[in-house]
């Protein structure tokens, strides 16, 4: 059954990854601190007016724990509006690798299967959302049931 899944879910991305490079033929959107290695883009999310950017590589507090970007197209130009980075980020969490952004423009959710909070590579998401002042980490999600090794 999961493999299964994937599979529709990769259909999916290959279909959305197609019609970003369509839409954005003629932009370019990078991070407003990306660097060599980030590997921004390695996973992105579209939902309407907004765009998510995972950068798993991205150097934070030094050493590569990953982020996400937060985009929103404003007047038809596609502008940063966050920069979201775990408050527990960690070496090797691997925030925003594939398969680990989304955003609907009211919550933000970013994965990082590297994450080692309860256990090594146990995984975790974070939620952000923005209450009006800036896009804010309001919750952490790992569930009971994933165990060390499951990169939730």
């Amino acid at each position: 059954m999961r493999s299964s899944f994937k599979g529709a879910a990769l259909a999916s991305i290959v279909f959305v990854g197609a019609a970003v490079a369509l839409a954005f033929a003629d932009s370019r959107l990078t991070g407003s601190d990306q660097a060599t290695g980030d590997n921004t883009g390695h996973d992105v999310d579209v939902n309407g007016d907004f765009l998510i950017a995972g950068s798993p590589g991205h150097d934070h507090l030094g050493f590569p724990t990953g982020a996400a970007y937060l985009f929103q197209r404003i007047a038809g130009n596609w502008s940063e509006i966050a920069e979201l980075v775990p408050s527990d980020s960690a070496l090797y969490d691997g925030v925003g690798s594939f398969d680990a952004v989304s955003t609907d423009g009211t919550f933000a959710f970013v994965g990082g299967g590297g994450h080692d909070g309860g256990g090594a590579d146990r995984g975790a998401v974070w939620v952000f959302s923005d209450p009006g002042s800036g896009w804010v980490e309001t919750q952490k999600l790992q569930p009971a049931s994933v165990v060390a090794g499951e990169r939730f």
